[in-house]
């Protein structure tokens, strides 16, 4: 029987050895939804495919996807972002504030962020682990919900422009 410390070592000299003789992994966004609430909050959820180098990562805690998502989340919620669930290939998190809204007559209008995947690529080119990787950032099909259900969609873009919608309210 092999002692939990000499079978963890083990395991981190053999991801060493991959990290130095693999070509760099490719993480790869699938989709993005996002799902405005009626405040203005969303419930983003992210798809993603990881490589098995990516997932051994995760699973030795050398990469904490939770901790690095809500840190790049941050920037889009002054309130707060809580990661509800993260697993091998999706995430899901909260945005206590996304979306701007005002009221206009009958309804409520919700103005979404413009998102440039290019800050999210940039984002993670500035972590210890960024030469490990070359990920493919743009979803592969990104959609956001309103709180009626009108629904925006966009396809391999690199830019989600923002997008406006008036809710009626009842």
């Amino acid at each position: 029987m092999i002692p939990m410390k000499t079978s963890l070592m083990v395991m981190i000299a053999l991801t060493a050895m991959v990290l130095v003789v693999s070509p760099a992994a490719a993480f790869e966004t699938t989709s993005l939804d996002i799902s405005v609430g009626q405040s203005g909050g969303a419930v983003v959820t992210l798809g993603y495919h990881l490589t098995p180098l990516e997932m051994t990562a995760v699973y030795l805690h050398l990469i904490e996807p939770s901790t690095e998502l809500a840190a790049a989340l941050s920037a889009f919620s002054s309130r707060g972002v809580e990661v509800r669930s993260v697993s091998v290939d999706q995430a899901v998190v909260n945005l206590d504030t996304y979306a701007e809204t005002s009221v206009e007559g009958q309804g409520i209008s919700y103005a979404t962020p413009r998102l440039d995947f290019a800050r999210a690529d940039a984002y993670l080119q500035n972590t210890w682990f960024a030469g490990f990787i070359y990920p493919d950032i743009s979803p592969s099909i990104t959609t956001t919900r309103f709180p009626d259900g009108f629904v925006e969609t966009a396809a391999d873009q690199p830019v989600i422009p923002s997008y406006s919608h008036t809710v009626p309210v009842v």
